[in-house]
């Protein structure tokens, strides 16, 4: 089954520096930072959750922290949920964080509340 996200947000500021060889090239397992190095070394796709399918120079600012793209995948449910599970982590602001799988004409909508990423409408207008 085809999943689909979409993610905008804005990067904190004390993670901009090291955020962008993985917002721009997908490289977690390079990170030096621990948490994001894990995810990449748990997950041999992580290198899709970044900007680097799409042009890298309109999706990620390192100097205001400005994050967004788009991917899908095939039944990568626990990929996703790890993803959504450190956003708190490493995002200042949550702008739109959509979860679309592609049987349904809706998708699942997040919000950022009290460090945690929270389903708050679980039938989002999903648009092509």
């Amino acid at each position: 089954m085809y999943i689909a996200l979409r993610f905008k947000g804005y990067v904190k500021p004390e993670f901009r520096e090291i955020f962008e060889s993985i917002a721009l090239k997908g490289e977690w397992e390079e990170s030096t930072n621990e948490v994001f190095k894990k995810f990449g070394l748990e997950y041999d796709k992580a290198y899709l959750f970044s900007c680097n399918i799409i042009d890298p120079s309109q999706l990620y600012n390192k100097s205001t922290g400005y994050l967004s793209f788009e991917m899908d995948t095939i039944n990568w449910d626990d990929e996703i949920d790890a993803f959504i599970e450190m956003i708190p982590y490493f995002i200042d602001n949550l702008i739109n964080l959509q979860r679309h799988y592609e049987e349904d004409d809706y998708a699942y909508s997040y919000e950022l509340i009290d460090e945690k990423c929270i389903i708050t409408n679980y039938k989002s207008i999903w648009y092509l």
